[in-house]
């Protein structure tokens, strides 16, 4: 996970404004309109990639705007393009109600409700998609990602696959309890059950249709197009709960495609011992997925909190996650990158001896 000082975006205290102690009155109404143009967020020490995320969603929305589109999936126009994305991203991070927008914005929650979710749910879920497919490079360079950064055992495995469950609130005309197709045995409650495959540098690369939780993991992967994703060459890790999956791959004629997965119990029989230690390597290198489902769950909570939208809607909320989630790991990584390379710098410049120098002789 990012270090708390590059948190990627503000919390919601950051920008709320005065709070309402009375009833405002039109012209304040009026007044608190125009202001809200210029208003300038506040920043914390947590808020330094902010900007850069910003600005990025920015030029996207403002490319997507200068295209014809309905009235109806037009933004409010007494707020700037910057302000709606900004609470929507505070939508999807603290993910408060929509009378509590209404409060602390100059902005009803109907507009709220009816205008900016449904337009940038639509406009930012059509970029995250071809982001995280753009995410999926080519064979070579995930190889070669690959054997950068998993043990050398599992150096040749390119991406991993695994599934997450997150709540939802019960569905109308659905029973109460584990009958219920949306019910979660691991939540206790009813859930949404989304595939995800995680690149070897922490890259979300596809992300499945998301179904009831009660549907089991094989066959939301064999209902997804997961299969054509890959490509001859690829290695891909999973757990007991795709066991069969091997039939499927020769049916999609992906002879050349490795499968790493963990062996399963046999009935009425015990596991080896080399299997044993051969499961619990994999475990090893399959908590990068687990630890990369826990950084979508603290930095976004629309994951971790029931989800009180159309249950259809959930898919295209998790993909937008997955892709911020992408750009911020990105951004770190090259931010990581420019520090590495002015250390390298100054090394050069310096030597070792850089604190032994006075002040003078470093100034000249």
């Amino acid at each position: 996970t990012a270090p708390p000082d590059q948190h990627p975006i503000l919390p919601m205290s950051a920008y709320t404004t005065r709070p309402h102690t009375r009833a405002p009155s039109k012209k304040r109404k009026r007044e608190e309109k125009k202001g809200f143009n210029k208003l300038e967020a506040k920043r914390d020490s947590r808020a330094t990639i902010a900007q850069p995320v910003e600005e990025i969603l920015i030029e996207i929305l403002t490319a997507i705007n200068r295209q014809r589109l309905r009235r109806s999936r037009r933004l409010p126009r007494n707020l700037r393009l910057k302000d709606s994305l900004r609470i929507f991203l505070i939508y999807l991070i603290d993910y408060p109600s929509t009378q509590l927008v209404g409060r602390k914005y100059p902005i009803p929650h109907s507009s709220f409700d009816g205008m900016i979710l449904p337009v940038l749910f639509h406009r930012l879920g059509t970029w995250a998609k071809v982001f995280i497919s753009k995410c999926w490079s080519t064979p070579t360079q995930r190889v070669q990602i690959s054997r950068d950064n998993n043990p050398e055992e599992f150096s040749r495995v390119t991406a991993i696959l695994d599934g997450t469950d997150c709540p939802i609130i019960k569905p109308h005309g659905t029973r109460i309890g584990k009958g219920n197709p949306y019910y979660s045995y691991k939540l206790e409650q009813c859930a949404l059950r989304t595939q995800v495959v995680m690149l070897s540098n922490s890259i979300v690369g596809w992300v499945s249709a998301s179904k009831p939780a009660a549907t089991h993991d094989l066959m939301v992967l064999r209902n997804s197009n997961f299969f054509d994703m890959l490509d001859q060459g690829d290695v891909v890790m999973m757990d007991k709960g795709y066991t069969g999956v091997l039939e499927d791959f020769q049916r999609h004629r992906l002879s050349s495609v490795n499968l790493v997965i963990q062996k399963k119990k046999p009935a009425n029989g015990q596991l080896s011992d080399m299997d044993k230690e051969r499961n619990e390597r994999i475990a090893q290198v399959r908590t990068r997925v687990e630890q990369l489902f826990g950084q979508l769950r603290q930095r976004f909570s629309i994951l971790s909190k029931p989800f009180r939208h159309d249950p259809q809607r959930f898919n295209t909320v998790f993909v937008i996650c997955c892709a911020l989630n992408n750009l911020v790991m990105q951004l770190n990584t090259y931010q990581q990158a420019a520090r590495d390379a002015s250390d390298t710098a100054s090394q050069l410049l310096f030597g070792d001896d850089e604190d032994s120098l006075s002040d003078e002789e470093v100034e000249e």
